[in-house]
């Protein structure tokens, strides 16, 4: 597995369509969101949200977004108690290129933002929602801890059609003291202001 891979921020590249328009990471929605963000827009609209893509040969291989945000995460509790987290929006791996590590590499950046930024904002942990296929991954090899307390769905609102089949996801999350024991696996980030 390579160490190191280029990450780039989609909105300072200048794409082709066929750049982008051949990933397939087997959910349409995911695939909808890199398509969305990569597609050229006459408009100029205001991005809460960073999106990193890998690319090998030209063509985009691996994505995640990410963002800072509130979550509750006790879902049971009567009192609403958000707290501050990076969160992780998307994140998906090409079919053709599962295997190479891009995902692992995209989690553990997030990883190297939180120590960055955590010294100048309170950061508490990463935060994702991750399909149920995917809940091993990130329980057993990235330390995550599974915080589902019932089936949450964050597309239920979107656009799609009542007919199509919705993702499960399932809320994910690691404290930032679990990524802080780590910090000389994910150091900070030096000198990467156009990252976030």
């Amino acid at each position: 597995m390579q160490e190191s891979y280029k990450l780039e921020n989609i909105d300072s590249l200048i794409l082709d369509y066929t750049d982008y328009m051949h990933f397939d990471c087997g959910v349409k929605l995911l695939n909808d969101a890199l398509i969305n963000r990569a597609t050229p827009k006459k408009e100029s609209t205001n991005k809460s949200d960073r999106m990193l893509v890998i690319r090998e040969n030209d063509k985009i291989v691996a994505f995640m977004t990410y963002g800072f945000d509130k979550v509750k995460l006790e879902r049971k509790s009567e009192v609403k108690k958000y707290i501050p987290v990076l969160k992780i929006g998307n994140i998906a791996v090409d079919r053709a290129s599962k295997g190479k590590g891009y995902g692992t590499y995209l989690i553990k950046f997030a990883f190297r933002v939180l120590n960055t930024v955590s010294p100048f904002v309170e950061i508490k942990g990463v935060f994702l929602e991750a399909m149920e296929d995917a809940v091993p991954f990130y329980t057993d090899i990235l330390g995550f801890e599974n915080i589902q307390l019932g089936r949450y769905n964050h597309f239920k609102e979107s656009s799609i059609p009542d007919n199509a089949d919705r993702p499960r996801l399932y809320q994910m999350y690691i404290n930032s003291a679990m990524v802080f024991v780590n910090s000389e696996v994910f150091p900070p980030i030096d000198y990467t202001y156009e990252y976030y």
